[in-house]
Order: structure tokens, then C-alpha cells, then sequence
């Protein structure tokens, strides 16, 4: 039988709290941290815990003990304070930036469907000018 939403996200947050403790034991944070040391390898962290990235969005308390990860390897100087966490997305603005963009893409995909009509329009006329020799050769 399947596993609700809800044991899944307790699992999911058992599988995180036990990756950070494993890890803050090994000391290797190194690994999962960009070169430049500005941000966190969400992906490779999501991906050894055996969830997606998006789990860290939409499971609270997931996110706020990413979010305490975060912090931890700021305090200890692995990670920089310019960090750009994606746990403080302003989703506001996201959905706002989101709309803007549809309704661009509906806008330019009416112009495209003009743009096939003018054509269609214009290859009919062409068609009926040489049809009725106006465009032939004299």
C-alpha cells in the first residue's frame, strides 16, 4: 500500500535530519558547497536523501531544517553569508513574474497566429494575381 503525503514528508524529514547529522559528523560539507562557497548543492543534498528539490518547498518543516543547515554552515564559516538561499524565495513576486510572462506568451502567440493569417491571406492573393496573369512575365 502506498504512504500518504504525510508519512512520506516525516520520512523525508527523518532522511534529512539524519543526512546533516551523518555529515556533520564526517565534516565533509565541503562537498555539497559551490566552489566559491556562495551556495548550497541542493540538488545532490535532495538527491542523496532521496527526494526531489521541490520536497524542501512545499514541506515546512523540511525547509526550516534546511534552513537550519544553512545557517549552521554559515556559522561555521563553510558557507558565506551571501548566500542565495533558495528557502527565502518571496513567492509573491515569483507568482507576479510568473503571470507577467504568460501573459506575455499568449500576447506573441496571437501575433503569431495573425502573422499566419496575413501570410495565408497574402499567398492567396499572389496566387490569384498569377493565376490571372498579372504577375506573369510580358
Amino acid at each position: 500500500m502506498a504512504e500518504s503525503g504525510r508519512v512520506k514528508g516525516i520520512i523525508n524529514v527523518k532522511k534529512f535530519i539524519e543526512f546533516v547529522n551523518y555529515h556533520n559528523l564526517e565534516n565533509d560539507w565541503y562537498k555539497y558547497v559551490s566552489q566559491n562557497s556562495n551556495k548550497i548543492h541542493r540538488g545532490l543534498i535532495c538527491e542523496e536523501c532521496g527526494f526531489s528539490k521541490s520536497v524542501i518547498v512545499q514541506n515546512p518543516k523540511l525547509k526550516d531544517e534546511f534552513e537550519k543547515l544553512v545557517q549552521d554552515l554559515i556559522r561555521k564559516g563553510i558557507l558565506s553569508n551571501q548566500s542565495s538561499n533558495p528557502t527565502n524565495i518571496d513567492y509573491d513576486e515569483q507568482e507576479i513574474f510568473i503571470k507577467t510572462y504568460k501573459e506575455k506568451i499568449i500576447k506573441f502567440k496571437d501575433g503569431v497566429d495573425n502573422l499566419k493569417k496575413l501570410v495565408t491571406l497574402y499567398s492567396q492573393e499572389i496566387n490569384l494575381l498569377v493565376h490571372t496573369d498579372v504577375l506573369k512575365d510580358k
